[in-house]
């Protein structure tokens, strides 16, 4: 009988060596390769065509949420396993959105992550509890950005908090300066705030711009 196959995308190599000893050993799966990034997963996906990808959030350049749908594309039929140490609700949100089928938080014992495993292989899902707490605690929130915000408007707070210009976010959302004008004082109003700091401060509260953005911005201002 054929073996499951696994394969993980996680950037720190002992942990990536830890799960691929323990689910070959205690599950009896067949881990087909381990990648740190997207540009390592991406290729290594396409070739073996794996049944479940566990997929860590904070990885060098592309993060894990941006990597699901191209994973998806090469790999259909796949089932996603998100490990991760974020528990903000706006991470949680993305993770909703994108439709994985389990979410188990850092640290967690191998006997949650084997058990995860195990379920999504099954056709079930598994989310963590702490994931379930964060989820039912901003969807019962009336101060939800989800509920706030369009989708459009969430992703250009995102880049201002990040520390990426008018332009800078024109070019990555394809739209025009004026209309991240726009999307800036709408967001205001809506947010019901007044400054820069207050701004912050609330996207600080829900978890928005991650820290793969932030970076991304620092790297690309060091470099000037």
């Amino acid at each position: 009988m054929k073996r499951p196959s696994v394969m993980i995308v996680e950037d720190e190599q002992l942990l990536a060596d830890l799960l691929s000893a323990c689910l070959a050993s205690q599950l009896n799966l067949s881990i087909v390769g381990c990648a740190r990034c997207a540009a390592e997963a991406y290729p290594l996906a396409t070739q073996t065509q794996p049944e479940l990808i566990l997929l860590d959030i904070q990885l060098p350049g592309t993060s894990g949420l941006e990597m699901i749908a191209p994973l998806r594309a090469v790999v259909p039929t796949v089932k996603i396993l998100m490990l991760s140490a974020y528990m903000d609700p706006h991470t949680i949100y993305r993770v909703i959105q994108s439709d994985v089928q389990g979410y188990v938080e850092k640290p967690s014992p191998l006997s949650v992550v084997t058990e995860a495993v195990q379920r999504v292989l099954a056709g079930c899902v598994f989310f963590s509890p702490g994931f379930l707490a964060v989820r039912k605690q901003y969807l019962a929130s009336a101060e939800a950005f989800h509920k706030i915000l369009s989708t459009r408007e969430q992703e250009v707070l995102r880049l201002v908090v990040g520390g990426f210009s008018d332009p800078e976010i024109a070019a990555q959302c394809r739209i025009s300066e004026h209309t991240v004008s726009v999307h800036r004082k709408n967001t205001r109003r809506k947010l019901d705030v007044h400054s820069d700091r207050e701004l912050l401060a609330y996207a600080r509260r829900w978890g928005l711009g991650p820290k793969d953005v932030a970076s991304a911005w620092h790297q690309n201002h060091v470099a000037d």
